[in-house]
């Protein structure tokens, strides 16, 4: 192994409390490869991730040449010119290999022609959004450039069955859970001060994207009717924050996310983890979230939704509700959950980081040693409906 290769992670968008990036950016320092992590500017508020090159997606001047412009011709252009920095900025590192997330970062990275390509498939792209312009434009990106991938991850069993079934040419999907290196840690009550909730009360959590489809509609109505001596607690940001914070009161808190490397810290104090999750795509359906393993390894108790994802990961130790729960379920399991459940650490063992992350770097060495050879490229670019 040349610990002086030189690997780059690319994506549409590289922010600060991306979990994943994070451990698989730790992972390649720790191994003694040269890394650089590159992404477009930014476009919205959210933090930057320290040591990520941001290149500029358009000359200073495009705000004034677009005025004017129809929408749909605005957006190729912008597209058109977030494609040729992004392969400028590519080639400009002089990678040994690429480790590309999104359709977006699969198409620059390929057409840098600059190293081999890691795809890391962490959604079934094809039903990210509920665009039909977008699942084309996506299908049309993979049967085109899918035949530069040298290896292919993604984060669950669902999900790799059906990149293989869309793909068959591809390489075989390898599964690269979003296991965690989280311990159980010292806790002094920093979550439940924060939250203005008293030291006596047992904490029932959702932490991460406050987006739609994840079960948070239906919180503020639960938080009425919970037993003494629960109370909820919501910490993280997304559309829904506004709406959410309209229903605060002593038994429903909102919070502001916190670094990522302070996350144990924080919602090590819980009782039992939310994983609501609604069945309304592939992505949802077959879901193996961030949130899943580091409640696990903090040992909070979990409460699900009955998706198949999670359930093919279950050892006995969740405590699953409907996939339209009832409040009477919630206020059930989370009971349950409470007096019952197994400390989830033992489910953990299950989902060994270190083993993860080992798997991970062999696919870094294994896809260093080799290139795609045209014919695999032909092979690969065929796409199954």
């Amino acid at each position: 192994m040349n610990k002086s290769h030189h690997i780059v992670i690319t994506a549409p968008e590289i922010v600060a409390n991306d979990g994943r990036l994070l451990r698989q950016a730790e992972a390649i320092r720790k191994a003694g490869y040269r890394l650089s992590l590159c992404a477009p500017r930014p476009l919205g508020s959210q933090k930057d991730m320290e040591g990520t090159l941001y290149f500029p997606w358009a000359p200073p001047a495009w705000s004034k040449l677009s005025k004017g412009l129809p929408d749909f011709l605005r957006r190729f252009c912008e597209h058109r010119l977030m494609l040729v920095s992004w392969q400028k900025t590519l080639r400009s590192l002089k990678p040994d290999l690429i480790l590309a997330s999104a359709p977006e970062a699969l198409k620059a990275a390929a057409l840098s022609d600059c190293a081999p390509i890691i795809y890391d498939a962490h959604e079934y792209y094809e039903e990210e959004f509920n665009d039909a312009g977008r699942k084309q434009w996506v299908q049309k990106t993979h049967q085109t450039y899918g035949g530069s991938i040298n290896a292919l991850l993604t984060v669950s069993l669902g999900i790799a069955d059906l990149f293989h079934r869309t793909y068959p040419h591809w390489p075989k999907a390898q599964l690269m859970y979003n296991t965690t290196a989280f311990k159980p840690v010292a806790i002094d009550g920093r979550l439940k001060t924060k939250a203005g909730i008293a030291a006596d009360k047992k904490v029932i959590l959702f932490h991460g994207y406050l987006g739609p489809y994840r079960g948070l509609d239906i919180l503020p109505k639960l938080s009425r009717v919970l037993p003494d001596p629960y109370s909820i607690i919501i910490m993280g940001d997304g559309p829904l924050k506004p709406m959410l914070k309209t229903h605060q009161s002593s038994t429903l808190r909102i919070i502001d996310p916190v670094p990522y490397s302070e996350l144990p810290y924080w919602i090590g104090e819980a009782d039992i983890g939310l994983l609501l999750y609604e069945p309304i795509s592939t992505n949802q359906l077959w879901c193996a979230p961030n949130k899943f393993f580091e409640y696990l390894a903090l040992g909070i108790k979990i409460v699900a939704t009955d998706l198949p994802g999670l359930r093919s990961m279950d050892q006995g130790e969740i405590s699953f509700v409907p996939q339209k729960p009832s409040i009477d379920d919630l206020i059930i399991a989370i009971q349950y959950a409470d007096i019952h459940q197994r400390n989830t650490s033992d489910l953990d063992k299950a989902y060994c980081h270190h083993s993860q992350i080992n798997q991970f770097l062999d696919v870094i060495e294994s896809s260093l040693s080799k290139k795609c050879s045209k014919k695999q490229r032909t092979q690969s670019n065929k796409y199954v409906s």
